[in-house]
């Protein structure tokens, strides 16, 4: 059922916000306030400008604040912020967002004139407040046009916001409950390249129920195109309606939504059947004339007229053709208006004669469902069907909290119905929920490390299927964006490579908007210090406990062992690294020189060999039974190898070292593995 101006009372039920469209702010500081039957006027507005200006009311109608991009001012003409950087001279230059009852957004878009506008945001309270100082013209778009309009999300009560670039894509921006930007949907729609060629001027339009997104390009050949639009994803389809050379500005849809009203340069006023894709001239002007235009509390859709004090008028936008009741001059103004007309939240407009809201507990996917409805009804009933369409509950009450059934990891769509029941009619509303997966604590893993010296080389990897992942390094606040919010490339990345140490944060966004996080710390662990070897009896021994023990006879792997000491089975250098329980690695230990070892393939006799003089002063000659290659190794009594060389020697050999006062071993060993040990001590 379409409900009449006259219906306020009753449209109040069906959607609390739609009173917040009462007050405009237009012109040269032209006030207008809707109530009742008739329209009032005031000219204390502090709000000359050329075109684009928002406005917000509350939920009973009375004026909070207004905008012209440049400055924000409250019910009183006070001028709360005055930093923005918007335009009084862009097509759509504001727009304000309330999420909640106490915190608002508005974005504001530069004028053309600069080679792209900027998008930007400012959030702040209900005293006007900006609420922290990096909520000040926080940078959405860098590459913009002058178009920016809003709805409430599908089914919910948070809103969004679309804008397209100078370019091929479309940019949907969702609040979420804590009054921050989540991470856009961008869409690249083939059609809108033609946007490329203009300089951004003319109107983008949400439909009210979420159904459809219009937009207009003004200069050079110009163009209009609607779009299927999905206010639960913020994806926009490719065109349904395309009509060009036509330099369209102004553009609004009728209640019903079957039509698209549009002005031109020219001068020409057009109906655009969505269905049918065509279109009828339903008025002319002087060029220039028709500009900006939007729909009103009353369900009439108003037109500016370029410096003049007037206001046309559609009675009856639902009707075709020039039953629409199209009205020149129809307001007469205190003031001249330019050629703008506030930008307001579509949604404030969407009045079915039943409906419903929700609010989403994303941790227990539990949901808390607003029954609306203008029927005065007695009873309300909820159905709740699975995806074989079996009711699975029944519930009854105007509002009511559902718990959905839900695996872990798959997702499944539901339908929910809400019945509003009186004596003599009943009406109904279907709508289908898709209910994501539980979030899972440790989405990344545990904590994990890498070790000293090692490159970490470690993938990170979020789960699959969300709207957007966030990655960063500091702690998160849900308050807060987490990183620039104009970085979309972080936007989008399932998996982060990580090298460094560090705590590493990502932020989720599934496909219904539900925010999580989870937060992994690497840290570098260091390596084991370098061990020694040293003999035991007539075994070996690392001087240091480890977890594990890897083992190296004559640089070659032997073994890896979780004993301290071992009994070695080969003569020849052994060396021993530490292994930790975290895996890693500590540095070789030197060479141990062990040769002693009894093993059936070592030959095992005594190779005779004199050494003098004996105790000496580190000057020693050794005498060899025969000529040949020889290994000499000099070792102290703990086994730590001093000297170590392959000479090839004459009968007699003369060894000068410099060593410090004490004992040594001796150790030759000749080319068939024969050995033989003296113990030399030095004096000196």
């Amino acid at each position: 059922m379409l409900l009449d101006f006259n219906s306020i009372a009753q449209v109040y039920e069906t959607n609390p916000s739609y009173n917040s469209s009462n007050n405009w702010v237009i012109g040269d500081s032209i006030g207008l306030e809707f109530k009742h039957d008739s329209i009032l006027f005031t000219l204390s507005r502090k709000n000359n400008i050329d075109e684009g200006t928002s406005v917000l009311s509350d939920k009973n109608g009375n004026l909070l604040y207004y905008s012209n991009g440049y400055s924000l001012f409250n019910s009183v003409d006070f001028e709360v912020i005055s930093e923005l950087l918007g335009s009084s001279s862009s097509t759509q230059g504001s727009l304000i967002l309330n999420n909640g009852d106490s915190t608002f957004n508005v974005f504001v878009t530069d004028f053309c004139n600069y080679p792209s506008p900027k998008l930007s945001l400012t959030s702040f309270n209900l005293s006007g407040s900006i609420i922290n100082i990096d909520r000040l013209n926080r940078l959405l778009l860098t590459d913009g046009t002058e178009k920016i309009s809003g709805i409430m999300i599908k089914n919910s009560i948070t809103p969004l916001s679309i804008t397209h670039n100078k370019g091929d894509y479309f940019y949907s921006f969702f609040m979420n409950k804590s009054n921050d930007i989540i991470c856009p949907t961008i869409s690249k729609i083939s059609s809108s390249a033609m946007l490329r060629n203009s300089y951004g001027q003319g109107m983008i339009k949400l439909s009210p129920s979420g159904k459809f997104v219009a937009m207009a390009a003004t200069y050079f050949s110009g163009f209009f195109e609607i779009y299927p639009f999905d206010s639960e994803t913020g994806i926009v389809g490719e065109s349904v309606v395309s009509l060009q050379n036509i330099r369209p500005y102004g553009i609004e849809f009728s209640p019903n939504e079957k039509f698209l009203y549009v002005t031109l340069v020219s001068g020409d006023l057009l109906q655009v059947n969505i269905e049918t894709g065509t279109y009828i001239n339903i008025g002319f002007t002087k060029n220039d004339a028709f500009t900006g235009m939007q729909r009103g509390p009353d369900n009439k859709i108003y037109i500016a007229r370029v410096l003049e004090p007037f206001l046309d008028v559609i009675e009856f936008p639902d009707s075709a053709g020039m039953a629409c009741g199209f009205v020149q001059k129809a307001v007469t103004l205190p003031a001249n208006v330019n050629y703008g007309l506030p930008n307001f939240n579509a949604s404030y407009f969407y009045t079915p004669s039943i409906d419903f809201a929700y609010t989403e507990d994303c941790c227990e996917h539990s949901y808390a469902f607003e029954g609306r409805d203008t029927l005065q009804a007695t009873s309300w009933k909820w159905l709740f069907k699975d995806v074989r369409n079996e009711t699975i509950e029944v519930r009854q009450g105007k509002n009511v909290t559902y718990t959905f059934p839900q695996a872990d990891s798959l997702e499944n769509k539901y339908e929910v119905s809400h019945i509003a029941i009186t004596a003599t009619r009943s009406d109904t509303v279907t709508k289908t929920l898709t209910i994501r997966p539980k979030w899972k604590k440790d989405e990344l893993g545990k904590d994990t490390f890498y070790c000293q010296g090692k490159q970490a080389n470690i993938s990170l990897i979020a789960p699959p299927n969300m709207h957007c992942v966030h990655w960063n390094g500091e702690e998160p606040n849900l308050d807060d964006n987490l990183g620039p919010i104009v970085d979309y490339d972080h936007f989008h990345t399932d998996t982060l490579r990580v090298d460094t140490a560090g705590t590493y944060i990502v932020k989720l966004t599934n496909k219904t908007f539900c925010q999580a996080w989870d937060t992994i710390t690497i840290s570098e662990i260091p390596n084991p210090n370098k061990p020694n070897i040293q003999r035991k009896g007539q075994e070996i021994e690392s001087n240091t406990v480890a977890a594990k023990y890897t083992w190296y006879l004559d640089g070659k792997l032997k073994f890896q062992t979780q004993n301290q000491t071992q009994i070695p089975n080969s003569n020849g250098f052994w060396q021993v690294q530490l292994v930790s329980e975290y895996g890693c690695e500590s540095e070789l230990s030197d060479s141990f020189y062990v040769g002693f070892a009894s093993i059936r393939d070592v030959r095992l006799e005594m190779l005779d060999f004199r050494l003098y003089p004996n105790p000496s002063d580190g000057k020693v000659t050794i005498e060899v039974p025969k000529k040949g290659v020889y290994k000499i190794v000099v070792t102290d009594l703990q086994g730590k190898v001093i000297y170590s060389e392959k000479q090839l020697l004459s009968l007699s050999f003369e060894l000068e070292f410099e060593f410090a006062k004490g004992n040594y071993i001796i150790t030759l060993i000749d080319e068939n593995g024969q050995v033989g040990s003296k113990q030399m001590e030095v004096v000196n």
